[in-house]
Protein backbone atom coordinates (compact mmCIF):
# COMPACT_ATOMS: atom_id res chain seq x y z
CA UNK A 1 0.00 0.00 0.00
CA UNK A 2 2.52 2.21 0.69
CA UNK A 3 4.22 1.60 -2.82
CA UNK A 4 1.16 2.36 -4.17
CA UNK A 5 1.10 5.68 -2.35
CA UNK A 6 4.23 6.68 -3.31
CA UNK A 7 3.18 6.16 -6.97
CA UNK A 8 -0.11 7.96 -6.84
CA UNK A 9 2.39 10.82 -5.04
CA UNK A 10 4.92 11.11 -8.46
CA UNK A 11 2.04 10.63 -10.59
CA UNK A 12 0.66 13.73 -9.21
CA UNK A 13 3.85 15.89 -9.05
CA UNK A 14 4.16 15.01 -12.62
CA UNK A 15 0.93 16.01 -13.34
CA UNK A 16 1.48 19.18 -11.90
CA UNK A 17 4.82 20.31 -13.06
CA UNK A 18 2.87 19.48 -16.38
CA UNK A 19 -0.01 21.51 -15.48
CA UNK A 20 1.99 24.20 -14.62
CA UNK A 21 4.26 24.30 -17.56
CA UNK A 22 1.30 24.16 -19.80
CA UNK A 23 0.66 27.42 -17.96
CA UNK A 24 3.67 29.09 -18.40
CA UNK A 25 3.71 28.68 -22.14
CA UNK A 26 -0.14 29.65 -22.46
CA UNK A 27 1.17 32.63 -20.34
CA UNK A 28 3.87 33.57 -22.91
CA UNK A 29 1.42 32.99 -26.22
CA UNK A 30 -0.70 35.49 -25.08
CA UNK A 31 1.97 38.13 -23.96
CA UNK A 32 3.69 37.02 -27.82
CA UNK A 33 0.06 37.88 -29.34
CA UNK A 34 -0.67 41.05 -27.15
CA UNK A 35 2.72 42.65 -28.55
CA UNK A 36 1.75 41.69 -31.97
CA UNK A 37 -1.38 43.08 -32.09
CA UNK A 38 -0.44 46.71 -32.96
CA UNK A 39 2.00 45.45 -35.83
CA UNK A 40 -0.85 43.17 -37.11
CA UNK A 41 -3.35 46.31 -36.97
CA UNK A 42 -0.54 48.16 -39.18
CA UNK A 43 -0.61 45.67 -41.42
CA UNK A 44 -4.26 45.21 -42.34
CA UNK A 45 -4.87 48.94 -42.49
CA UNK A 46 -1.49 49.00 -44.95
CA UNK A 47 -3.12 46.10 -47.17
CA UNK A 48 -5.96 47.53 -47.26
CA UNK A 49 -4.80 51.18 -48.50
CA UNK A 50 -3.00 49.34 -51.00
CA UNK A 51 -5.37 47.22 -52.37
CA UNK A 52 -7.77 50.33 -52.50
CA UNK A 53 -5.38 52.24 -54.36
CA UNK A 54 -4.54 49.61 -56.88
CA UNK A 55 -8.06 49.01 -57.80
CA UNK A 56 -8.78 52.82 -58.03
CA UNK A 57 -6.07 53.27 -60.20
CA UNK A 58 -7.21 50.42 -62.42
CA UNK A 59 -11.20 51.54 -62.34
CA UNK A 60 -10.23 54.83 -63.45
CA UNK A 61 -8.30 53.43 -65.86
CA UNK A 62 -11.24 51.99 -67.19
CA UNK A 63 -13.64 54.58 -66.80
CA UNK A 64 -11.09 56.91 -68.87
CA UNK A 65 -11.27 54.31 -71.86
CA UNK A 66 -15.03 53.53 -71.16
CA UNK A 67 -16.24 56.36 -73.45
CA UNK A 68 -13.54 56.17 -75.95
CA UNK A 69 -14.79 52.85 -76.39
CA UNK A 70 -18.09 53.84 -76.28
CA UNK A 71 -17.65 56.14 -79.20
CA UNK A 72 -16.09 53.78 -81.62
CA UNK A 73 -18.59 51.17 -81.07
CA UNK A 74 -21.63 53.64 -81.71
CA UNK A 75 -20.11 54.94 -84.35
CA UNK A 76 -19.18 51.52 -86.02
CA UNK A 77 -23.07 51.01 -85.37
CA UNK A 78 -23.93 53.75 -87.14
CA UNK A 79 -21.94 52.96 -90.35
CA UNK A 80 -22.78 49.61 -89.77
CA UNK A 81 -22.68 47.73 -93.39
CA UNK A 82 -24.46 44.90 -92.70
CA UNK A 83 -26.77 43.55 -90.13
CA UNK A 84 -24.18 41.56 -88.14
CA UNK A 85 -21.89 44.29 -87.96
CA UNK A 86 -24.40 46.19 -86.71
CA UNK A 87 -25.74 43.82 -83.43
CA UNK A 88 -22.06 43.59 -82.98
CA UNK A 89 -21.46 47.16 -82.17
CA UNK A 90 -24.38 47.39 -80.47
CA UNK A 91 -24.02 44.50 -78.50
CA UNK A 92 -20.16 45.94 -77.63
CA UNK A 93 -22.01 49.55 -76.99
CA UNK A 94 -23.89 47.56 -74.22
CA UNK A 95 -20.83 45.64 -72.65
CA UNK A 96 -18.88 48.86 -72.95
CA UNK A 97 -22.06 50.72 -71.24
CA UNK A 98 -21.82 47.82 -68.35
CA UNK A 99 -18.23 48.06 -67.95
CA UNK A 100 -18.42 51.73 -66.99
CA UNK A 101 -21.07 51.32 -64.54
CA UNK A 102 -19.43 48.45 -62.74
CA UNK A 103 -15.85 50.31 -62.65
CA UNK A 104 -18.37 53.56 -61.92
CA UNK A 105 -19.29 51.46 -59.00
CA UNK A 106 -16.03 49.94 -57.69
CA UNK A 107 -14.14 53.32 -58.01
CA UNK A 108 -16.58 54.71 -55.50
CA UNK A 109 -16.65 51.76 -53.05
CA UNK A 110 -12.87 52.08 -53.25
CA UNK A 111 -12.21 55.80 -52.53
CA UNK A 112 -14.82 55.00 -49.85
CA UNK A 113 -12.21 52.57 -48.17
CA UNK A 114 -9.19 54.56 -48.95
CA UNK A 115 -10.55 57.98 -47.38
CA UNK A 116 -11.66 55.65 -44.41
CA UNK A 117 -8.29 53.54 -43.77
CA UNK A 118 -6.30 57.13 -44.55
CA UNK A 119 -8.39 59.14 -42.58
CA UNK A 120 -10.04 56.98 -39.43
CA UNK A 121 -7.71 54.15 -39.27
CA UNK A 122 -9.56 52.73 -36.43
CA UNK A 123 -13.00 53.65 -37.58
CA UNK A 124 -11.64 50.86 -40.58
CA UNK A 125 -10.29 48.52 -37.63
CA UNK A 126 -13.69 48.47 -35.86
CA UNK A 127 -15.44 47.68 -39.21
CA UNK A 128 -12.86 45.06 -39.97
CA UNK A 129 -13.41 43.33 -36.88
CA UNK A 130 -16.76 43.57 -36.72
CA UNK A 131 -17.26 41.69 -40.83
CA UNK A 132 -14.41 39.12 -39.48
CA UNK A 133 -16.70 37.91 -36.22
CA UNK A 134 -19.83 37.80 -38.67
Amino acid sequence: MNTNTNETETLQAVMVEAVRGAQASLAEAVEFAMAQVPDVCAQIVRFYTAQSAIFLIVCSVVLFFCPRLFRRCYAEAVQGETAEREMSAVFGCGGVGAAGIVAGVCWVINLQRLLKCALAPKLFLIEYCADFFK
